[in-house]
């Protein structure tokens, strides 16, 4: 178990990093679609691909700092006496961490198109939105583990 001002200081960097990873999508989702619409496919990959390298970088490491203390956190509520599936709380948790982890099928999947098949991602554009929904089931389901 880990002190209380640790297990808070914890808690607060988990829930700043979540910001930064749905802020990005919710940014890259419904504005950049915005300006795809009032701009040239040239100007507009130009503009994205400018706008989203900085942005990238900041999103990658707040979802790792997301991942990670996420696992710190959750690693406080499994094992030893605790078990694993013993309380509503648990189940709860679990399901969290199967929402998470269905993000990651997403990367093989694409590198599974442009490797093997060696062919477009045909749900390339559509990543981002897969990737909103589940943060915003994550987001609900955490909600409900805390009441």
């Amino acid at each position: 178990m880990y002190p209380a001002f640790f297990y808070l200081a914890l808690k607060i960097i988990h829930i700043l990093s979540a910001c930064v990873v749905i802020g990005y999508l919710m940014y890259d989702v419904f504005i950049f679609a915005r300006l795809g619409k009032t701009r040239s496919k040239e100007a507009f990959k130009s503009l994205k691909r400018e706008i989203l390298k900085p942005s990238a970088l900041c999103m990658g490491v707040g979802f790792l700092v997301l991942i990670g203390s996420g696992a710190m956190l959750g690693a406080q509520y499994f094992g030893g006496d605790l078990g694993f599936w013993q309380n509503d709380f648990q189940k709860l948790l679990w399901l969290k961490i199967a929402l998470v982890a269905s993000l990651f099928v997403l990367t093989p999947f694409s590198l599974y198109f442009i490797i093997i098949r060696k062919t477009r991602d045909p749900f390339r554009e559509y990543y981002h939105h897969i990737a909103l929904v589940i943060c915003v089931c994550v987001v609900v389901v955490a909600k409900l583990m805390l009441g």
